[in-house]
């Protein structure tokens, strides 16, 4: 008897667990929300998709510009879900309710509530450059002989009406920070190194996009400092100036500020 006791609380243990956490979902798909404490908010996106009979599960923070976190399932069905990313000390329980994810966003012991709908926030940058172009890109390397470095770069060249074989454009160097980013300076979905090149080049200018380097540029009487009232330090225009704001401002980069570039450049000629 106690045998079969032990049998049947097997099997429903086995059941309990097949039931938390099914191979598939109703919900599979992409999800976003926004998560609102106090004045600021943070859009979040969860990432559910089903590969080889098992879900995996992910969050975005396109406003952090992260991608890709892992998260664990601790339940999942159809219509409800809990997962857990341990490394941030961070979970979310959400059920299904009229076509959204209605549920408990907790971090470090706070919760906020966390609404989340089908779809990705399409991210507006009508300043990203498309082609067309009308110049010409290209990949370069060149050593540094001093330091035994080899630096790569992309360099962007316009093309002058007429051929021009002679004509040789003012060239600028573009060196971008110390951050994670890449040489396009890539952040929260702006790129302003690749617009800065591509405003450039449609006003004659060649530009060379280095990664970043540690060595300062010597100084130069011929250096410009200005200050832009109501631009962030990614030189948007901002309504508080604080981070959470970038990744939801449409521009990449002020139009005066790509206009007072090229002017200064062309000054030294």
């Amino acid at each position: 008897m106690k045998q079969k006791i032990l049998t049947l609380l097997f099997c429903l243990a086995t059941l309990a667990a097949t039931a938390q956490i099914q191979p598939t979902t109703a919900l599979i798909g992409s999800w976003s929300g926004k998560l609102k404490f106090g004045p600021m908010s943070l859009t979040l996106v969860l990432h559910l998709e089903q590969a080889d009979g098992y879900v995996t599960a992910s969050f975005d923070s396109p406003d952090q510009g992260a991608k890709g976190i892992p998260a664990m399932k601790e339940f999942l069905s159809d219509d409800s879900l809990a997962l857990s990313v341990e490394s941030l000390a961070m979970t979310y329980r959400a059920k299904l309710k009229e076509g959204k994810l209605e549920g408990t966003f907790t971090q470090r012991g706070k919760s906020l509530p966390l609404v989340m709908a089908r779809g990705v926030p399409e991210l507006k940058r009508p300043q990203q450059p498309h082609p067309p172009y009308p110049y010409k890109t290209q990949e370069v390397t060149f050593k540094n002989k001093e330091d035994g470095a080899k630096l790569a770069g992309t360099l962007t060249w316009p093309v002058k009406s007429g051929h021009d074989k002679h004509w040789k454009p003012t060239v600028v160097l573009l060196v971008s920070g110390s951050g994670q980013q890449n040489r396009d300076e890539e952040l929260m979905g702006h790129a302003p190194f690749l617009v800065l090149a591509d405003y450039l080049a449609r006003q004659g200018i060649a530009s060379l996009n280095l990664p970043a380097i540690r060595r300062l540029l010597p100084s130069s009487p011929q250096n410009l400092v200005k200050e832009y009232p109501g631009l962030n330090h990614l030189f948007q225009h901002c309504t508080t100036g604080l981070p959470d704001e970038y990744g939801r401002i449409e521009e990449t980069l002020s139009p005066e500020v790509l206009q007072d570039i090229a002017q200064w450049i062309h000054s030294l000629d």
